[in-house]
C-alpha cells in the first residue's frame, strides 16, 4: 500500500499507462470517423475545414473536463469504500462530490 501512495504522490502513477485493450467496434467506428474527415478535408474549403476541426478540438476539450469529474468521483468513491472496508464504518463522503 506504502508504495502506490508513494507513486501517487510523485506522479509516477497515469491513468493514461493502462489503457484497456481496444475492440472491433472501437476500430470500426474510428475508420468512419477518419474516413469522414479526409472526406470533409476534401470537399471543404481550407477555412471551412479549419473551422470544423476547431468545433472537434472544442468538443474534445469539453470531454476532456467531463472525463477529470468521473476520475475525480470514482477516485473519491473508491477511496471510500476502502475506508468503509478498512473501518468497518459507513462513509457519506462521496455525496459531497
Amino acid at each position: 500500500m506504502k508504495d502506490i501512495l508513494h507513486k501517487l504522490y510523485f506522479g509516477r502513477v497515469s491513468r493514461c499507462e493502462c489503457r484497456a485493450n481496444r475492440n472491433a467496434e472501437e476500430d470500426n467506428i474510428e475508420g468512419k470517423i477518419n474516413a469522414e474527415i479526409k472526406y470533409f478535408r476534401e470537399t471543404l474549403s481550407a477555412e471551412d475545414f479549419k473551422r470544423l476541426d476547431e468545433i472537434e478540438n472544442l468538443q474534445a476539450q469539453i470531454r476532456s473536463f467531463e472525463d477529470m469529474r468521473t476520475f475525480n468521483y470514482a477516485f473519491r468513491l473508491g477511496v471510500s469504500l476502502m475506508c468503509a472496508a478498512f473501518f468497518g464504518e459507513e462513509t457519506e463522503t462521496h455525496d459531497k462530490f
